[in-house]
């Protein structure tokens, strides 16, 4: 994920960027972004599920 050692940003012993989900896994964290990613192209490809109430 992030190319650093010792950051603040990153999990302790990780490179793998503090987020909301607290995952922890760089693979496991992959695989929740790129499903999330997915499932939002997928909406904006659709107009008509962003006028819905």
């Amino acid at each position: 994920m992030y190319d650093a050692v010792a950051d603040d940003y990153c999990y302790p012993g990780t490179t793998v960027l503090k987020n909301k989900l607290d995952l922890r896994d760089a693979a496991e964290l992959s695989q929740f972004e790129a499903g999330i990613s997915d499932a939002r192209a997928d909406e904006e490809a659709q107009p008509w599920l962003r006028n819905r109430a």
